[in-house]
């Protein structure tokens, strides 16, 4: 275990101000402070290093009064994971306002043993430095395996608590639930389509993982706020205009931005969101990713379908083909929902055929066309919608044969 010393000179502070320096979580871990605590001027918090937001630890002096006191050492105790051989070394570090803007910011430097100790924080005409010395480990036991992955530290902006973008534990999988809804219909140059379709349960395999962060902030003292993204896995066939809403179960974290957007998702993929999603969580406890909680939203709409609406000249032969946002439900394709009307409105007599995968069906009709020189192409909106609208398109057609 390591003990840093820090001294202050050349910086006055006034009620409500401070300065954080920043301990990268890579390097060290179990961050103490050493007693004696330093005088009453100020209130101390230290902050660890938080593997699950890939956010650096810190060591916070806030000042309880105008002027405070820098007669006494700032100490703090921490266990040193950098491979043999090597010892700790400089450090970033910000003096903030009462608002926790940044008043300067800069880098730490070392003064070996026996040195004399100054940190000073650096304003306008200070600047810092530390002494470092080991000292007997106390019932310290330093982590192995995913906690001794190295990391980077930097500072960045003005108001950075710390922390390098890299991917985190992720929460528990999300899962879309099941529904069901009625689509409107599309039209062939010779008859018209209406379609009502079942959201399947079999599409309740979407996951969201890996949540990754991109930017930190500083909001107050000991509450950051992350803007991330994460990834969604697809173990089945393509879907599209993929979305999801987050909530958290945890009063140290709160949810500023819960909706995240993949678009569409290719079969059998894993792809990253095309938005980002924001919380804050308040440092002076450990993030748990599994109180956050996904709600996975994929509408279910004709994606495609051919003929297109309105073409002409369109032979008997050729089987209309419906294709879907997500695989449908097969056994709740039937007459009563997936048919094809002639020009007369008369249901017209076909099998319906779904694809392997269920994300298509086709039409195969079973008797002649009707006579038809014109069919009209009926759309109808979504119940959801809060309306419904019908539009009308003519579109030129030929009979077939007999």
């Amino acid at each position: 275990m390591w003990e840093y010393r820090y001294q202050g000179s050349g910086l006055t502070l006034t009620a409500g101000q401070g300065f954080t320096i920043f301990f990268d979580l890579g390097l060290y871990t179990l961050l103490q402070n050493s007693p004696p605590f330093v005088n009453a001027d100020f209130d101390l918090l230290v902050a660890q290093p938080d593997l699950a937001l890939n956010s650096n630890g810190f060591y916070d002096a806030l000042a309880s009064r105008d002027n405070p006191s820098f007669a006494d050492p700032f100490k703090l105790r921490f266990v040193w994971l950098g491979i043999g051989g090597t010892t700790p070394s400089a450090q970033p570090y910000t003096v903030y306002n009462a608002d926790f803007s940044t008043q300067s910011q800069g880098q730490i430097t070392n003064v070996p043993e026996p040195s004399v100790l100054p940190l000073l924080l650096a304003s306008v005409a200070a600047f810092l430095s530390r002494k470092r010395k080991r000292v007997p480990p106390t019932n310290a036991v330093i982590p192995s395996g995913a906690e001794r992955n190295r990391g980077t530290s930097h500072l960045s902006g003005q108001r950075r608590c710390g922390a390098d973008p890299q991917n985190f534990p992720p929460p528990p999988p999300a899962k879309v639930s099941s529904s069901s809804t009625t689509l409107g219909m599309t039209a062939w140059g010779f008859v018209t389509l209406f379609l009502l379709v079942f959201l399947p349960s079999a599409s309740a395999d979407l996951t969201i993982s890996a949540p990754e962060t991109l930017s930190e902030t500083r909001i107050t003292r000991t509450v950051c706020e992350y803007v991330m993204r994460a990834k969604i896995t697809n173990p089945g066939p393509a879907a599209a205009a993929i979305n999801a809403t987050l909530t958290s179960s945890s009063p140290k974290t709160v949810i500023v931005q819960n909706t995240l957007t993949f678009g569409n998702v290719g079969a059998l993929t894993t792809s990253d969101s095309t938005g980002t999603f924001t919380l804050r969580h308040d440092r002076t406890v450990p993030f748990d990713p599994t109180k956050l909680h996904w709600t996975i939203k994929q509408p279910f709409i004709v994606s495609a379908a051919t003929p297109t609406a309105g073409a002409n000249e369109v032979g008997v032969t050729f089987l209309p083909q419906v294709f879907f946002s997500k695989p449908v439900d097969p056994a709740t394709l039937n007459a009563n929902n997936f048919s094809a009307n002639g020009a007369d409105g008369q249901k017209l007599h076909a099998t319906i055929l779904p694809a392997n995968d269920a994300t298509f069906a086709w039409l195969f009709f079973t008797a002649p066309m009707p006579g038809a020189s014109q069919a009209i192409r009926q759309a109808q909106a979504l119940p959801g919608a809060g309306h419904r609208r019908r539009r009308h398109h003519p579109a030129r057609g030929r009979r077939g044969p007999a």
